[in-house]
């Protein structure tokens, strides 16, 4: 298999705003050593795509507990553009669907790997707030929301994957609490407005003192896949001894 995946990029940034147009060409061939089921040994496939991506980032200044603090908003928009190209005949060795967060929203192709491409017609919507400290920009506090819109239903999929017939993609919420004493958290929540039930949750917290000691415990749901409770730890004993646990 080889691919290519040439891009270009036009990009205009301020300390307040973005904007950037991109415009590439993921082309990759195949070479087997048995035709397909149709006769062909060297299958290929050209999809070209277009994006343009913007926003902004908004800060105020706000003193509390004798500390001084600067939160953000920042909102994103992303309008992307994939023709259609017909690969269902074609083989998956390494392309799988990555859980929707708020990178993969603003990805190019919604596929890990380089098997599939997938089409697209849509516009992606993201928000971020953060909160960090005035002085030395530690970052205390970050919190996300993120939903895509579908223009047109996408075609595109793997072998196992159902289709998509919904004009907006689920509901993708994100917080991460860092910096505070000994102690980071991160929370992933993934809603689905069409059936009103959670399809993931993803809850982290890490105690962590010294830099040789922490302990972390995490809880994991994925509709119909997967509930799993993770504890680890690691923490010195004495002398040259030291514990890890999970």
């Amino acid at each position: 298999r080889a691919v290519l995946f040439p891009q270009l990029e036009w990009r205009r940034q301020t300390p307040g705003t973005f904007v950037a147009a991109r415009a590439s060409v993921h082309a990759r061939q195949y070479d087997f050593s048995d035709p397909l089921g149709g006769g062909d040994r060297t299958p290929s496939v050209v999809v070209p795509i277009a994006s343009l991506d913007t926003g902004l980032v908004c800060e105020r200044d706000f003193r509390t507990f004798d500390t001084d603090f600067v939160q953000t908003l920042e909102p994103r928009l992303m309008y992307l553009y994939v023709p259609y190209r017909d690969q269902d005949d074609l083989p998956v060795f390494d392309s799988g669907l990555p859980d929707l967060n708020l990178v993969q929203l603003f990805r190019t192709n919604r596929y890990m790997g380089a098997d599939r491409v997938g089409d697209a017609n849509q516009v992606n919507l993201g928000v971020t707030s953060r909160l960090l400290d005035a002085a030395g920009g530690r970052q205390f506090l970050s919190a996300t929301l993120g939903q895509a819109f579908y223009l047109e239903d996408p075609r595109v999929a793997l072998p196992d994957e159902p289709p998509r017939d919904r004009s907006t993609s689920d509901v993708i919420a994100e917080l991460d609490l860092t910096a505070y004493k000994n102690w980071n958290a991160r929370f992933a929540y993934q809603w689905n407005p069409d059936r009103s039930r959670t399809e993931y949750s993803d809850v982290r917290v890490q105690y962590r003192p010294q830099s040789d000691r922490v302990v972390n415990a995490s809880y994991r749901f994925r509709q119909d896949l997967v509930e799993q409770f993770d504890v680890s730890a690691a923490w010195p004993i004495t002398g040259g001894w030291r514990g890890y646990g999970r």
